[in-house]
């Protein structure tokens, strides 16, 4: 219904409550009820050691669906492609394979040693076949540099370390 102005939408509202008060407040607690119901079934599931049924592959708590909803909102801001599933992670891996070094799964904050996606070739996008499991240190060396580039940053930092020797 179009309005006029700004009042007189208000003003119809406001009649529009004062008659049907009541049925809104029953609606209200109807919602409010079944909402408490569900939440109180999920709670005793939960203490009972069963899955929660809202979710169909079983690893909402894990690092591997921690890194595929990362990697699903990098993607909406980027534009790349995405179409992965939390199968399509690959498992991670005890050491990172770039650097070599212990990989630790934490659920605060990130730290060299946290697990990251890589995409192998960057302009495809998160794809299947498309990403490793990585140190974010080295995702992070990796980020947007060529072979080239790196070899000359491998070249250079070999270089400083001869100088102080």
């Amino acid at each position: 219904m179009p309005f006029k102005s700004r009042a007189v939408r208000l003003e119809y509202h406001r009649r529009y409550f004062q008659e049907h008060r009541e049925q809104l407040r029953e609606q209200e607690h109807r919602g409010r009820d079944a909402t408490n119901a569900r939440r109180r079934e999920r709670h005793h599931n939960r203490r009972a050691g069963k899955p929660d049924t809202r979710t169909t592959h079983g690893k909402t708590d894990t690092v591997e669906y921690r890194l595929l909803s990362g990697a699903k909102k990098r993607t909406q801001r980027s534009g790349l492609r995405f179409d992965l599933t939390v199968h399509d992670i690959p498992a991670i891996p005890d050491r990172c394979p770039v650097l070599d070094i212990a990989l630790q799964c934490s659920s605060g904050r990130m730290s060299d040693a946290s697990p990251s996606l890589d995409r192998i070739e960057p302009k495809r996008g998160y794809v299947s076949g498309n990403v490793r499991v990585i140190s974010w240190r080295a995702n992070r060396l990796r980020s947007d540099a060529s072979a080239a580039e790196l070899r000359l940053v491998a070249a250079d930092a070999e270089r400083l370390e001869g100088a102080r020797a």
